[in-house]
């Protein structure tokens, strides 16, 4: 997540508060990365588990016992304190939830093109997954709901988890328990790259895994990468990375706690800020050195920050899109300012937090059980007059004769409004006039307001009627009585 010199002279003018310390190609594509993963999977698959103990114990520390047993798991919770337990908890059911909610979604289908020529597609899991996750410096307790239980819950009959032990304690507790209710079939206490080759090569009593999920550091995603077509993987994540578009509005401490809540994940996690604000950018660097200070995971956090992290000034929202697309993070956050707008509901008001675009674009009548939709809505009339859309007239587009376009007016606290006649209740009015609106021949037809002498108003003045008398002196039948007629007022 850099930004290259030639990246730059495309880019808006930029104010760099603060710039990486490193500068040099991402850890996934350092040669050297590449050079020894390919070397460790080459032993693997030759040597078989052997060489899988020999690098536990090489880059781990463990020599124990590579299988956790299914006692073990289930203690695992009890080591934890109860707030991370019933955290643990409630982010297993949530992810369970939508995760059901995503299978439901995904329909199976079949359509005949032609005759006897019928297509369609299935949806079935893969029979074997295998599951990384990732505890090495800092523990990721939310992993097993991502990628085991994700898993179990479209249908994978078999999920193997491993987990890098930390030293000689083994396995973290936590992660271990997010395994176990997230129902992995079997969980090992292995890591890195040997924990990748394990699983694909068929080396921890399963036969091969169909495909392979999970985050890791750079030596899990180059093995990822080198393992795929072999079998399949969820995607090349590489490290951790976060970039904030933040403005003088957002809170400089929360906009620091974002920023090293992503770089607490490793060393080389890349954090940058992207505001409009000079005076924001200055108060979160000192507030992320604040920060620093009392973080328990300042030992990774501060490296990340010092090494990859930047604070980057832009003139508008617009410039800091375009620099946030250039980075392309794997995470981003946005804290700009809100406005919030009151819509025009009955009974109760209700919120629209989407106020946005052009000042014609109001809110429009909501269920106070709903969220508030924004549609677009004309600008508000002066001297409207209300009329049925149902009366004979030309189309204001067209010129064709029939019923006019409807015109929408803009809500107000007076009269709400509606796409279609109230079947029960009172007849609606004219936000302005506060006259009733006649009932117009089609029920699916809203009411409208036109101007009637104003005519910088949008809409169509009331559009008069030719009468038989009229049409008499068009033809050269003497002169009419009576030319036109006005249409009356409903009132």
């Amino acid at each position: 997540m850099q930004i290259t010199h030639e990246e730059a002279q495309a880019l808006p003018p930029l104010q760099w508060l603060k710039k990486p310390a490193v500068d040099g190609p991402p850890a996934q594509r350092d040669p050297k990365v590449v050079e020894r993963v390919s070397e460790m999977l080459r032993e693997i698959e030759r040597k078989g588990l052997d060489a899988v103990r020999a690098y536990a114990r090489e880059l781990d520390g463990w020599s124990g016992d590579l299988e956790i047993g299914e006692a073990e798991l289930k203690k695992s919770g009890d080591a934890l304190p109860p707030d991370v337990r019933t955290a643990l908890e409630m982010g297993c059911e949530r992810t369970r939830r939508f995760a059901a909610a995503q299978r439901e979604h995904l329909a199976d289908f079949e359509i005949e093109l032609a005759p006897g020529v019928t297509c369609g597609q299935r949806y079935v899991p893969v029979s074997r997954v295998g599951a990384y996750l990732p505890a090495g410096r800092f523990p990721l307790l939310a992993s097993a709901f991502m990628t085991v239980n994700v898993a179990k819950t479209a249908g994978v009959p078999t999920v193997v988890a491993c987990t890098p032990p930390s030293g000689e304690h083994g396995a973290h507790p936590a992660v271990l328990y997010g395994a176990h209710l997230s129902q992995a079939d079997r969980v090992f206490a292995v890591g890195g790259v040997q924990a990748l080759g394990a699983m694909a090569f068929g080396l921890l009593g399963e036969a091969p895994v169909d495909m392979l999920v999970g985050a890791g550091n750079a030596f899990v995603t180059e093995a990822k990468r080198q393992l795929f077509g072999r079998v399949g993987i969820d995607l090349l994540a590489g490290p951790s990375e976060v970039a904030v578009i933040a403005d003088d509005s957002a809170d400089p401490a929360w906009v620091a706690a974002d920023l090293l809540g992503q770089a607490e994940h490793g060393p080389n996690s890349p954090a940058a800020l992207i505001t409009t604000s000079e005076a924001l950018g200055r108060a979160v660097v000192a507030e992320v050195e604040t920060q620093l200070e009392k973080l328990a995971t300042r030992d990774i956090a501060g490296p990340a920050w010092r090494d990859f992290g930047s604070v980057i000034v832009v003139r508008d929202r617009d410039d800091a899109v375009a620099v946030a697309d250039v980075l392309g993070p794997s995470t981003w956050r946005s804290t700009p300012r809100t406005t919030t707008s009151t819509c025009a509901a009955s009974p109760a008001t209700v919120r629209c937090s989407s106020a946005r675009g052009p000042p014609w674009r109001t809110p429009t009548r909501a269920s106070p059980a709903r969220t508030t939709c924004c549609r677009r809505a004309r600008p508000p009339a002066t001297t409207p007059a209300c009329r049925s859309p149902g009366s004979s007239s030309r189309s204001p587009t067209s010129g064709r004769p029939g019923r006019a376009r409807p015109r929408w007016h803009p809500p107000s606290s007076a009269s709400p409004p509606s796409r279609a006649w109230p079947r029960t209740g009172r007849r609606p009015r004219c936000a302005s006039t506060g006259s009733a609106v006649p009932r117009p021949r089609s029920t699916r037809s809203p009411h409208r307001c036109a101007s009637s002498s104003d005519p910088s108003v949008p809409g169509r003045a009331p559009a008069a009627r030719v009468t038989r008398a009229a049409r008499a002196a068009r033809r050269g039948g003497g002169r009419p009585r009576h030319v036109t007629r006005a249409p009356r007022h409903p009132s």
